[in-house]
């Protein structure tokens, strides 16, 4: 049982390495609509992961102040993570 934990726990780990790879979108490998749904999926991070997934969206909100559509999702986004509203 406790092997299955492990395993989740990395499975999680893993797509919250991919979500931030999105969100980033290094070598403009990604579009908007990725980056979007990247924001989204970190906001509904469970607790464990959640205050990794904050801090992940606090660091691409200060990387994509130019970009208005973006940063306005990545704030709804954080209010979301820390109040659980949306």
């Amino acid at each position: 049982m406790r092997t299955k934990a492990l395993e989740n726990d990395l499975v999680r780990w893993r797509r919250m390495n991919e979500l931030a790879a999105a969100l980033y979108n290094k070598d403009a490998t990604f579009g908007l609509w990725t980056q979007l749904a990247a924001t989204y999926e970190l906001s509904e991070t469970a607790s464990p992961h959640k205050e990794a997934a904050k801090a992940i969206l606090l660091s691409a909100q200060r990387a994509f102040t130019h970009d208005p559509q973006l940063n306005e999702a990545l704030v709804k986004a954080l209010a979301r993570i820390e109040r659980k509203w949306w």
